[in-house]
């Protein structure tokens, strides 16, 4: 395992170390001209081997972690570090999967996802385009002593994959064809201290031209005329449903709420109760999920929308 004073090795002036390499028999910094690196930016990791992702750290000696973020911040990054928590958990978010991350990149336009959800409807997308995202290799003698142990922002099922090997083991066994990128969709690692920037890798892009709509069918009105409003969907199985671009930047409609339930948010005790339980307030989750928007419809002092 790696010294946390080996990973931080210096390079010679004018350069940057990127990541670790091995030379005969010992593993030395990777430095790679500051010129290089700001002007390139790495191949996207398309279908990532990520396998279990805390067995990295024991095998590797760090944990490979992505952080989604506007191209315009890209430069600080790589000269400063992470080092801007999330105003509503004082915590630096990453994540296994750089899917996940070009998703989180899409709320990074307005200031960050805090400001995205004060918005609430008046937010607007990042354009692919100019979303990036930031690979990291984190020593893993840094990274346990500043993870997050709860694994907060994770939540049900995502949850579970992130804590237990034997769910991840299953899940390929039972699913050998799909990429570990759609195990970790969602998912979330936390830091409590600010990455430095020696642990960058580099940044890439998944979509540097952006995504070519497909034309609009006769006769049909396409979902991005009306993305973000909410409509009743009476007969059906869920009260309500949503237009929105996913992760993926696919157009995807969410289906939330209980038909046969009606929302009594102007009770105070019900309101904490409901907000609480779903973590309205401090994790209400991307927009393409329905948490997101259940949460949306339980505001005080707003209607309910649809």
């Amino acid at each position: 395992m790696l010294s946390f004073n080996q990973y931080v090795e210096a390079c010679w002036d004018g350069y940057k170390k990127v990541g670790m390499k091995k030379k005969g028999n010992k593993i030395v910094p990777n430095c790679v001209k500051e010129s290089v690196l700001s002007e390139e930016t790495l191949p996207y990791d398309k279908n990532a081997k990520i396998g279990f992702w805390k067995d990295q750290g024991k095998k590797e000696g760090h944990y490979t972690l992505y952080h989604g973020t506007h191209q315009d911040n890209v430069e600080s990054m790589m000269k400063h570090g992470l080092n801007r928590p999330d105003p509503s958990t004082g915590m630096i978010s990453t994540t296994p999967d750089p899917n996940t991350a070009h998703g989180y990149a899409a709320m990074s336009g307005t200031g960050g996802e805090t400001q995205f959800r004060k918005l609430h409807n008046k937010a607007t997308n990042t354009p692919h385009e100019e979303r990036a995202v930031v690979k990291m290799e984190i020593p893993k003698a840094w990274a346990d002593k500043h993870v997050d142990p709860q694994l907060r922002g994770n939540l049900g099922v995502t949850r579970d994959r992130m804590l237990n090997k034997s769910h991840y083991d299953n899940w390929k066994k039972e699913n050998p064809e799909k990429s570990d990128s759609e195990y970790y969709t969602g998912s979330e690692v936390r830091f409590s201290k600010p990455i430095p920037p020696e642990f960058i890798v580099g940044h890439m892009k998944r979509f540097p031209n952006g995504i070519k709509k497909p034309a609009k069918p006769a006769g049909r009105r396409r979902f991005t005329e009306e993305l973000g409003k909410i409509r009743r969907t009476p007969g059906e199985k869920k009260k309500f449903a949503v237009d929105v671009t996913n992760d993926k930047g696919n157009e995807v409609t969410v289906r939330f709420g209980d038909p046969n339930m009606s929302i009594k948010r102007d009770d105070p005790a019900r309101l904490k109760s409901f907000r609480a339980r779903h973590q309205c307030d401090t994790n209400p989750g991307p927009r393409w999920k329905a948490r997101y928007w259940s949460c949306r419809q339980w505001r005080s002092g707003k209607k309910v929308e649809g």
